[in-house]
């Protein structure tokens, strides 16, 4: 994602096995993918940089794990229909972004434990429908399969 290559991300407190940041069904896995929107990465043409978790309307999204806060906004990449995003450093060099939200409940620098709300699931952005993007980067914004920590 180009919204979380550019927020100065620093190593916060936490980390560790990850909790599933939403409840519902995977729509989009990791890697390659034949949807021609996203752009190419990890040797393929099209390249799904996290996964997608359908869920429910306004359903609670917690932190995977304890970290700081980095970001909580909108996509600054994204123009006029930009989704809100909010990204959470966890040390180590991990940092996880949750897009597609249709409202976030925390703010930068605040330090958020594993498990904490951090937001409502929404379809903000450009998306097909009501979901949460959940991204897992390591080291230089490597994007990392989340199945990897979840």
């Amino acid at each position: 994602s180009q919204a979380s290559k550019s927020f100065g991300v620093r190593a916060g407190s936490g980390g560790g096995s990850f909790t599933w940041p939403a409840s519902g069904n995977i729509s989009q896995g990791f890697g390659c993918t034949s949807i021609s929107f996203y752009p190419p990465g990890g040797g393929c043409s099209h390249f799904h940089d996290g996964i997608d978790i359908a869920g429910v309307a306004g359903s609670t999204i917690v932190s995977a794990a304890s970290g700081v806060v980095v970001y909580a906004g909108y996509n600054p990449y994204e123009g006029n229909n930009a989704a809100k995003i909010v990204i959470i450093a966890h040390g180590g060099g991990v940092s996880t972004l949750y897009a597609h939200l249709n409202s976030w409940s925390v703010s930068q620098g605040q330090v958020v434990n594993k498990g904490q709300a951090i937001g409502r699931m929404g379809a903000t952005g450009y998306t097909t429908g009501v979901h949460l993007h959940f991204e897992v980067w390591k080291g230089d914004w490597n994007p990392t399969n989340p199945y990897a920590y979840l």
